[in-house]
C-alpha cells in the first residue's frame, strides 16, 4: 500500500465533498471496467468542470446496491478552479442518483480515508418470511426465519 498523500501538489487545492447516493444502479463505489460506479461518475463529472482529470479518495468503499447518506470524499483540483456554485454546477450535470450535499476546502493534512472519525451502517432485514412492500425492495433484505436479536447484538459488538 502506498503512503497517503496528505497535501495536494503545488498549484492544487484539496476539497472535501460530502455525498449521498442511491446505490441501486451502481456496481459499488470503486471504478471497474465496463461498470457504472459512483467513483467513475463523480470523477468524470468533476473532470469536465475542472478541465483536468481528477482522482477521488473515499472514506470507505461500498458494494453494489449499497446506498450512502454521508459519504466523505476528497479530491485535489487546480487552485484556479472557480468554487462559486460548484456544488450546483456538478449536481446539475451529474446523474440524479448521486448528489454532492456539501463542498468545503479541506483542512491541512485532511485525507478522506485516514481522517475519518467514525462510520455508521444500517442493515434492514425483514424476517419470518414477511412480504417486503415493493417500494422498500431495494432497501430491505428478506430472511425466511426469525432473527435472534440477542445473537445479532452480540456479534455486532465484536
Amino acid at each position: 500500500m502506498t503512503e497517503p498523500t496528505l497535501y495536494p501538489e503545488s498549484g492544487f487545492l484539496r476539497l472535501r465533498l460530502d455525498i449521498a447516493y442511491d446505490g441501486t444502479n451502481f456496481s459499488g463505489w470503486a471504478k471497474q471496467p465496463d461498470r457504472r460506479t459512483c467513483q467513475e461518475l463523480l470523477e468524470s463529472t468533476i473532470s469536465k468542470i475542472a478541465r483536468f482529470k481528477v482522482e477521488t479518495v473515499v472514506a470507505g468503499r461500498t458494494d453494489a446496491g449499497v446506498h450512502a447518506t454521508g459519504q466523505v470524499v476528497h479530491v485535489d483540483v487546480p487552485e484556479n478552479l472557480d468554487l462559486e456554485d460548484l456544488t450546483y454546477r456538478i449536481n446539475r450535470i451529474m446523474d440524479e442518483d448521486l448528489r454532492i450535499t456539501k463542498i468545503s476546502i479541506a483542512p491541512p493534512a485532511f485525507h478522506a480515508r485516514f481522517s475519518a472519525l467514525r462510520r455508521a451502517y444500517t442493515y434492514k432485514i425483514l424476517d419470518n418470511n414477511q412480504v417486503i412492500p415493493p417500494l422498500n425492495r431495494a432497501d430491505v433484505a428478506p430472511w425466511y426465519r426469525t432473527l435472534n436479536l440477542d445473537l445479532l447484538n452480540k456479534a455486532s459488538a465484536l
